[in-house]
């Protein structure tokens, strides 16, 4: 089961290497997550002050949730139905082809931030869905949508050692984190898009991950362009 730690801060300038070994192997167990596996920043400055407090309501839901190894990350299981009971209020989503206030409306900034740290950390991403047409907060073929029981974004934790999401929030920015151990089986990458297709219209959106070993085909995304 998915469930949150514990949030232990250790003392600036206290360095693994100077502990005794006894007590550095107990660190090593004790604190799993010393490792950014990845690390993701967005812009919240484009945003309406709602979308940017149905995204603080998602992500604090997020922050501390700890994915034991093999295990699968929901978002909507974890962050919940978007309702007004819970906080959220109705903002300007992007829904096909229009642009409707939906409650919880803006928070596909989170998921779709999520869905790249998830990537760029070596998680295998298991359900995924892009949006039908570009949108502003996200670039095309990075994107990932969610609509609570219908749309989800799932990643599974392919790590020897648990996982944790970190989300730091501000009015201007959204922070995501992957923490964890660094494992030597699992390749960490950088995300590049290709343009393999585009027109006044529509745009297809290739994505693939570059490890220190490989290129990893990811995605392949159609679009409608949105003016």
């Amino acid at each position: 089961m998915l469930r949150r730690s514990w949030k232990i801060r250790i003392a600036k300038g206290v360095a693994l290497a100077m502990l005794p070994l006894s007590l550095a192997a107990a660190f090593v167990v004790t604190f799993p997550f010393s490792d950014t596996l990845a690390s993701k920043n967005c812009s919240l400055r484009d945003l309406s002050n709602v979308q940017r407090s149905n995204i603080r309501i998602a992500s604090h839901a997020m922050n501390g949730v700890v994915v034991k190894p093999g295990e699968v990350f929901s978002f909507n299981k974890i962050v919940g139905p978007r309702t007004d009971g819970r906080g959220y209020r109705a903002a300007p989503s992007y829904l096909e082809t229009g642009s409707p206030a939906t409650v919880g409306g803006g928070i596909c900034l989170l998921s779709s931030a999520m869905y790249q740290a998830a990537l760029e950390s070596g998680c295998p991403v298991t359900e995924r869905t892009a949006h039908t047409r570009t949108i502003r907060s996200v670039p095309p073929g990075l994107d990932s949508t969610v609509w609570f029981g219908q749309v989800d974004l799932k990643f599974r934790n392919p790590y020897p050692a648990p996982i944790q999401i970190a989300t730091e929030w501000t009015p201007g920015q959204l922070k995501i984190r992957i923490l964890g151990k660094k494992s030597d089986k699992i390749q960490t990458g950088e995300l590049r898009t290709l343009i393999s297709n585009h027109n006044r219209e529509e745009i297809v959106v290739e994505v693939v991950r570059n490890t220190s070993v490989k290129e990893e085909f990811i995605s392949r995304d159609h679009y409608v362009l949105s003016h």
